[in-house]
């Protein structure tokens, strides 16, 4: 699969440095950036075959298998009806994009035109998942506690509304997906506790439970303050300790007592390296969504983070 990365920034670099040292059905094939300058300089740094000064360029190369969407949340929208134009199977980065509205045309246009397309949200596609899973299938879970918080205030991306910024769309989606995964989407309702907003208009802390019959998943996103992510989730029998929201690497079991009795590792290599084998694999399957965050989860996610927006602002 010929890989094109669309927009180089620091999360195209972290692409480029995992298709690299997958296996050979993986290529950095063609990367672009609207700065030729750039666009050669990240070529020649990650080996990648060709390199293009404007996005047209790239989605007209009849080579490119996949597109890698790796610019700013609220060009995401644009990219993908370019790439929808062109018949390019997109892997487009988290947020897919700034509400349901957009997310409901593109999945749709996608469809219509025979095209894959996907929505980078890497933890979704990462086997911890089903281990999880396995581990709460015969429990009772009696609360759910994910936060996500890095010191990110400073970054354009973040503090610009104009952007697409803020830390419910940049940073939330990480706990609120992790709930929705384990739990489902048919919560009750919708609890939004502390909500503070920047000078510019950007959420730089939220504080959301979803509520679920027997207990609430309380998710915590933050990007003014660098505190560890994790997830706690505590059951009649155990707690459960998950090391990150983004990117874990172990789960612990706790008894009542608080001993450890049982750990389970992972190791990968960077963690994005399961959304492309799920678009590989569905690509060659002539499927148009991934297997392990279908369009349905997208969708609703994306309908929730309005929801929660709508709720905040009131």
């Amino acid at each position: 699969m010929k890989i094109g990365i669309m927009g180089l920034g620091s999360i195209a670099t972290k692409m480029a440095e995992t298709i690299n040292k997958m296996d050979s059905n993986y290529e950095l094939y063609a990367v672009a950036s609207r700065n030729i300058i750039k666009s050669l300089d990240f070529k020649k740094k990650y080996n990648a075959e060709k390199a293009y000064g404007s996005y047209l360029d790239l989605v007209k190369d009849d080579e490119v298998d996949l597109v890698y969407i790796a610019t700013v949340n609220s060009s995401h929208y644009e990219n993908m009806l370019l790439c929808i134009k062109h018949h390019k199977n997109i892997l487009v980065e988290k947020p897919f994009t700034l509400n349901y509205s957009e997310a409901l045309e593109i999945t749709t246009l996608a469809k219509q035109n025979n095209v894959f397309i996907a929505e980078a949200l890497w933890t979704s596609y990462m086997p911890f998942n089903d281990t999880l899973k396995d581990i709460l299938k015969d429990e009772v879970v009696t609360s759910f506690f994910g936060i996500f918080n890095v010191n990110v205030i400073d970054k354009e991306r973040i503090i610009k509304h104009e952007l697409g910024g803020g830390a419910l769309l940049d940073l939330g989606l990480y706990p609120i997906s992790f709930a929705l995964r384990l739990f489902g989407f048919n919560y009750k309702d919708i609890i939004i506790n502390n909500v503070y907003f920047s000078d510019t208009n950007v959420d730089i802390h939220t504080d959301i439970s979803l509520v679920y019959n027997t207990f609430e998943a309380k998710c915590v996103c933050d990007c003014s303050k660098e505190y560890k992510t994790y997830v706690n989730i505590t059951t009649r029998k155990y707690r459960i300790y998950i090391d990150s929201t983004n990117n874990p690497s172990s789960i612990k079991i706790f008894n009542r007592q608080e001993s450890l009795i049982k750990e389970y590792k992972f190791s990968n290599i960077t963690g994005y390296e399961f959304e492309l084998i799920d678009a590989f694999n569905a690509i060659n399957d002539n499927l148009l969504e991934p297997r392990k965050w279908s369009h349905f989860k997208t969708l609703e996610l994306m309908h929730l983070l309005d929801k929660i927006y709508l709720k905040a602002i009131k």
